[in-house]
């Protein structure tokens, strides 16, 4: 049986960032990515340079063109044995409205899959929970049906969601947002904000 996602390590998802992450809410709570730079800004550029590094290449490679990753509608989570928030099966295609052409990046900061809930994906009719350590990002597109894992267990998570540059319309050109581009050194992290730039940084 073939999978719906791809496994990613991000080395940037450390213990340090995870203890930032599960400082800022309660048990079983959420907030949006948006919410997390504002409050943690540094804690936002390191998930957001750990995207750049090693998640936005493969947006690249599965659209054949840059993507964005917009800020406000990017998710973290803190899941507990006692609070954990269960979803049903759906797809993220609603994120991504009119053209519902994207991927997401669920990345979790625990070990899950046994003793913390990792996702569950429908592959063609079949449940397939992937298992995978702390630090890894799970590749899926908007169309795959996922569920929460029906466990409980300590987890923090973090979700990046992408849409190719070419596909924007709406709200979508001026949501704050970040994508990679082309740099005198290299790849840069590039910042935008009701479509003007208003940051950039090497992607180290």
């Amino acid at each position: 049986m073939s999978v719906p996602y791809t496994a990613i390590p991000v080395p940037r998802a450390t213990p340090h960032v995870r203890r930032h992450i599960a400082s800022l809410m309660p048990g079983g709570g959420k907030m949006k990515f948006s919410e997390l730079c504002l409050t943690r800004p540094r804690v936002g550029h390191e998930l957001l340079m750990g995207w750049a590094d090693r998640l936005f290449p493969h947006a690249y490679k599965a659209f054949g063109e840059p993507v964005a990753t917009v800020y406000a509608i990017g998710t973290v989570r803190y899941n507990t044995a006692e609070q954990t928030d269960f979803h049903q099966w759906h797809t993220d295609d609603w994120f991504f409205e009119p053209h519902c052409t994207g991927v997401t990046f669920w990345l979790t900061f625990d070990d899950v899959g046994v003793s913390a809930p990792s996702l569950e994906f429908d592959a063609d009719g079949e449940s397939h929970v992937p298992v995978v350590p702390a630090g890894t990002a799970l590749m899926f597109n908007s169309k795959i049906k996922h569920r929460t894992q029906q466990i409980s267990g300590e987890r923090v998570s973090v979700e990046f969601r992408c849409a190719p540059l070419s596909v924007r319309t709406g709200n979508w050109l001026t949501a704050a947002q970040a994508t990679v581009e082309s740099g005198p050194s290299g790849p840069e992290l590039v910042v935008s904000y009701q479509g003007n730039v208003i940051g950039r940084a090497a992607v180290d």
